[in-house]
């Protein structure tokens, strides 16, 4: 026979706030989104502006660690919290894409970075990233922000890298004689 469940009261500041490790925490809010006890948008407001912080950190270190299939994993969870934010209060709409902008600027330049990194990744992998990144760049395109300069010059190298990383796979393949 299983245990009887129990209830826990604790308020939003202190459900926030509570000293546990993040992938903890980030359960905690969820369970909390989930259980449907918050109906008042200015109640759900806090706690999907902490996922999508929370899972927008998580992705950018990912992201310096070169851990890019957890970024992959990361990213559209902030991003689907951020579509929350805007639907919960419109009025902040500029904020928030501000916000959810710059997670996706940041990914792109680090991205960028890794690409053309003085130890380049394999064929492949550098393939894949250059596509996710050309993935986040048609997102961050969607916001309507205003684009730093720096955004069309790297732009064109992700693009053009991924092209060049594809071109080597298939040279490699005819090479095999697995050709087209």
């Amino acid at each position: 026979m299983a245990p009887d469940p129990i209830a826990l009261q604790i308020s939003l500041p202190e459900l926030l706030g509570l000293p546990v490790s993040g992938e903890a925490r980030t359960a905690l809010w969820r369970l909390a989104l989930a259980q449907g006890l918050l109906r008042e948008p200015e109640q759900r407001w806090p706690l999907h502006l902490a996922l999508a912080r929370s899972c927008g950190q998580a992705a950018t270190s990912a992201a310096a660690d070169g851990q890019w299939q957890l970024v992959a994993s990361e990213l559209p969870e902030a991003l689907g919290q951020y579509q929350q934010l805007l639907q919960l209060d419109p009025a902040k709409g500029a904020q928030v894409r501000q916000e959810g902008g710059g997670l996706l600027l940041k990914l792109i330049s680090d991205a960028h970075g890794a690409v053309l990194a003085d130890e380049p990744l394999e064929p492949l992998p550098r393939a894949q990233l250059c596509w996710q990144a050309a993935g986040w760049l048609r997102q961050w395109q969607r916001l309507e922000l205003e684009a730093p300069e720096w955004l069309a010059p790297v732009e064109e190298q992700v693009l053009r890298e991924g092209l060049i990383g594809l071109r080597q796979l298939q040279d490699a393949q005819e090479l095999d004689g697995e050709g087209p």
